[in-house]
Order: C-alpha cells, then structure tokens, then sequence
C-alpha cells in the first residue's frame, strides 16, 4: 500500500507534525544559519521504489540591504539596534501541516495557520551603518509566506541610536501582495536625519543549494534580480 511520507532539512530530531514555523533573523551578524531555515516535500512511496526528492524552501526573506546613511548626516556613523516589521496578518509564528500540504501545486500563504497573538516582528541586532563609500550593512529576516489584502502596507521601524525611524512600502509594489516561499525581497535603504528613504526594491529567487553531493534544494535556475518600478 503506497504511503504518504514527508521528508524535510534540516534534520531535527524534535520536528513534530503540523510543525512550528517562526520569522527570525538567521543570524545576527550577517547570513544566514541554515539550521533556521526548513525545507521539505511531501511524497507518495512505494516498498522498493525509488523517489526523487526536490525539496523546496518553505520560508519567505525580506532583506534590508545596502543600508547607508545620507550625505547630509550630520555624523558618520550611527547604530542600528532593532527593526520591526508590522502589518495586515504579519505573524512571527505560524504552523504548517506538513503531511497536508503538497508544496509542489500548493502556495504556503494559504497553507499556514498563524499563531493567536504573534503577530509583528522585532528583531535586535547590532549595526554600525556609516555613509555610502564605507562596507553597507544589510540584514535578512526568515518570513511567514503570506498573502496580503488588497491596499495591505508593510510597515517597518528601524532603532537608529536609540530613536526609531518609520518606514513602509505597499504590498503589492513589494511583493505583488504574495509574500511567496522561496523568494527573497530586497529593500535598499538611505537613513537621513529624520526620515528613511527606500532607493530600490528587488525580487527574486533563491538560487539552487548543494548540500554535500547532493542537490537538496531545487528552487530554479539562478536568476537575475528583478528591479520593482
């Protein structure tokens, strides 16, 4: 009798069905620590049949990248201790019924059910962001995949020597309204002295993984970024 199986990396022996899922940053210096990542797929096997696995991402990314201060600063450094990210059904923490969820035809947006209460993300962090001609500073955040409401806003805060600074960007010229697994939105940012500026957005797919000799993680072909008009 064929049997509905789930296989997902990284291994962890205390991952239980419907799993948690949790937005974080990966790392808080820089990258990512691929032990917070989750990928899986959902299979049917066979005794003695042979199964090709292509697991596929399970989280979404928003990036803050190139982050710089404005020329007309008044100084040349400054530090970022926090960013929170709010909006219309953004969750910290949501679960996914694995075994219920075929990810190959199915969006995870839809598949995810938040957690009561969990909604927003703040994440502390440890920054110096200097002008522009110095090493930019960027941070990445792990996401609930989600699907916004028509006219949805995602809010950002960013901490910056202990004031915080508003910032937002439509959903739908972010991400098309679809924060889709897999996929990984980039805000560039210019700090001034009372105001953020977003100088460019992309978006685009993560790239193709290896993971010892094998290929683990099939998203697609490597891709260009896509610029946001």
């Amino acid at each position: 009798t064929p049997a509905t199986l789930v296989a997902y990396y990284p291994y962890n022996a205390a991952t239980q069905n419907p799993v948690m899922l949790q937005s974080a940053e990966p790392n808080p210096i820089y990258d990512f620590d691929p032990a917070k990542e989750l990928c899986y797929t959902r299979f049917t096997a066979k005794r003695s049949t042979p199964v090709a696995l292509n697991l596929k991402r399970v989280y979404s990314c928003i990036m803050f990248n190139e982050m710089y201060l404005s020329d007309d600063y008044p100084v040349n450094d400054v530090q970022l201790t926090n960013i929170r990210l709010y909006g219309n059904g953004i969750a910290s923490a949501a679960t996914l019924d694995m075994l219920q969820t075929d990810n190959a035809t199915a969006s995870l947006a839809d598949a995810v059910k938040p957690v009561e209460g969990s909604y927003g993300i703040s994440i502390d962090c440890d920054k110096t962001i200097r002008k522009m001609g110095n090493s930019p500073q960027w941070m990445r955040c792990l996401m609930i995949p989600h699907r916004f409401a028509t006219d949805d806003i995602l809010n950002f805060d960013l901490t910056v020597n202990d004031t915080p600074m508003h910032g937002e960007v439509s959903a739908d010229v972010l991400c098309k309204g679809h924060l889709k697994e897999g996929y990984q939105y980039q805000i560039y940012i210019t700090i001034h002295p009372t105001r953020l500026e977003i100088t460019r957005l992309e978006r685009k797919e993560w790239i193709v993984e290896e993971v010892g000799d094998l290929s683990l993680i099939h998203i697609s072909e490597p891709t260009r970024p896509e610029p946001i008009s």
